[in-house]
């Protein structure tokens, strides 16, 4: 490994201690069995995780959690089911058209048509052609409703990494750039040596690179809701209470439970030098 992809695997091997000792580790992170982590990965798109999860809760309880009865469900009736979701009456279609898309393909389960057996990359682009799923959204179901091994690129990473500003080499539009560029430099850099989060306690039973791309991805998202504000950050301060009815960040960061952000020290937007990077532990 060169010197210089060697410096940046330490930074994100040590970015993701940091993280870890604040959050905690949670398993499932994302929780739900697999058709309901994809219906929630549909319509949380420009929405509200604790409204996408209550409609998902509705289509359970009208027994339309199943991919035969979605896919002949009448639009109106889903849409009653998820109401409270951002553009509802598209969404309603989005979830029929997905159900009827893999029923279409001879699949009525989902954990069937996300089996680990078929090449990442083949039904990632299967997912792309469907209605209303974009990388984001695809790379969520193949992360967390499966386990694919692909890393999720959000609004809060970009955020995060475009703050911290860890490599001034890459420039600030490095972090405004394409989906794919940015998914490759977090998964070439964080597979280079997987061996290096082997003593990090993960879920029994899951490959580590899934596991720990689910909850890197995971770290960056409780971070970007408790701290790493859109507008007003709280660096120096508590962070804010998380989705109302989220079983695992809702707890996080009451009064008093933290004090400041776990990147305070490092991050430039919050008034430190990353120059406080280097003593990072050699690997």
């Amino acid at each position: 490994m060169k010197r210089s992809e060697r410096a940046v695997c330490q930074k994100l091997y040590k970015l993701y201690g940091l993280l870890r000792r604040h959050f905690g580790y949670a398993s499932p992170w994302w929780p739900g069995s697999p058709l309901e982590i994809a219906l929630t990965a549909i319509l949380v798109q420009q929405c509200d995780w604790s409204a996408a999860w209550k409609g998902v809760c509705r289509l359970r309880e009208t027994g339309l959690l199943d991919l035969p009865k979605l896919s002949a469900a009448d639009y109106e009736l889903v849409q009653r089911c998820i109401r409270e979701v951002a553009f509802a009456p598209t969404k309603s279609r989005r979830l029929v058209h997905f159900a009827q898309a893999l029923i279409d393909r001879g699949q009525e389960k989902i954990e069937t048509y996300l089996t680990p057996a078929t090449e990442t990359s083949a039904l990632r682009k299967d997912l792309l052609s469907l209605d209303g799923i974009g990388e984001e959204t695809a790379d969520c179901i193949l992360l967390y409703a499966s386990e694919h091994a692909t890393f999720v690129i959000d609004a809060y990473t970009r955020r995060a990494f475009r703050r911290l500003n860890l490599w001034p080499e890459l420039g600030e539009d490095f972090w405004s750039g394409s989906y794919g560029r940015l998914q490759d430099f977090f998964q070439r850099h964080l597979r280079a040596d997987l061996s290096w989060y082997a003593a990090f306690p993960f879920a029994e039973g899951v490959p580590l690179e899934v596991a720990l791309f689910r909850d890197f991805h995971a770290q960056l998202v409780e971070l970007g809701k408790h701290h790493c504000l859109k507008s007003k950050p709280r660096c120096h301060a508590p962070g804010q209470q998380g989705w109302p009815g989220y079983p695992i960040c809702e707890p996080h960061c009451p009064e008093g439970a933290c004090s400041a952000c776990p990147m305070a020290d490092l991050c430039a937007a919050a008034g430190r030098s990353p120059v406080l990077l280097s003593p990072f532990i050699e690997k």
